[in-house]
């Protein structure tokens, strides 16, 4: 069984976290178990990157920085940019399961045997949609179901608003649906992925969870100040530090 391995290389310090990342995932699994792919902005460095990590073949997909409206030109908007990167990613992927990885975390075990017990147990597989969640850092996805779905990966940054019909319906309007006097319902932002599970559920397909065997860096802080929800930059840098000095067999 063979999977499409897809990640994300868009930022400078990320660079070094790339060599972590991919050699711990070929420390814990055959070698030929992967395609690995990379999506990377119009960057030289991140080319030459993957072009010369010493360890596995590397296909390259280069995309450009998603244009979010409202936003300088060559603004990044992490969210709206990694959901149209993975998107491009899944389009090039032919394997029955696709691997979508974020780039800062190391594996610590093997993973995915939740998906190949699924794969060899006879029992048909084709309701299965995806197994984790993407916020965490990994999502296993049915590509037949991903390519049914419309939003996928897209996140909805400022969330919605509605108004309540009864007690268990809810209509969305947005904020100029609402009548004057009228207390809105507002349901909170949803990540990137958030809205593709709920759609898989809609289209019928279970959401599984999956056993989290690595360690997550975390939090978008130390990519920069064109993130926009930034937690501690502080925080984010320790743990990328802590990564390096205790995932050194790996570099």
């Amino acid at each position: 069984m063979k999977f499409d391995y897809c990640t994300i290389l868009v930022n400078k310090e990320e660079i070094e976290l790339l060599p972590l990342h991919l050699n711990s995932l070929l420390h814990y699994h055959p070698d030929d178990e992967f395609n690995i792919k990379i999506c990377v902005s119009e960057d030289k460095e991140f080319i030459e990157c993957c072009k010369n990590f010493p360890n596995a073949d590397i296909e390259i997909l280069v995309e450009p920085t998603f244009p979010f409206y409202g936003l300088a030109p060559g603004h990044r908007q992490v969210g709206y940019d990694c959901a149209n990167r993975m998107d491009k990613l899944m389009q090039i992927c032919t394997s029955e399961w696709v691997i979508m990885s974020h780039i800062d975390i190391v594996y610590e075990a093997q993973m995915f045997q939740e998906v190949k017990e699924i794969n060899n147990s006879g029992i048909a597989n084709v309701d299965v949609g995806l197994l984790g969640h993407h916020p965490h850092g990994v999502v296993v996805l049915n590509r037949e179901a991903y390519l049914r779905c419309n939003c996928k990966f897209w996140p909805m940054g400022a969330g919605f608003v509605g108004k309540k019909l009864d007690n268990f319906t809810i209509l969305l309007t947005g904020p100029n649906g609402i009548p004057p006097g009228e207390r809105p319902v507002v349901i909170a932002k949803t990540d990137v992925g958030d809205i593709l599970k709920v759609e898989m559920q809609i289209a019928c397909y279970r959401v599984l969870g999956l056993n989290e065997y690595y360690f997550h860096i975390g939090g978008q802080g130390f990519y920069g100040k064109d993130v926009a929800h930034m937690e501690s930059e502080g925080n984010a840098r320790i743990r990328k530090q802590e990564a390096l000095n205790r995932f050194k067999n790996f570099k």
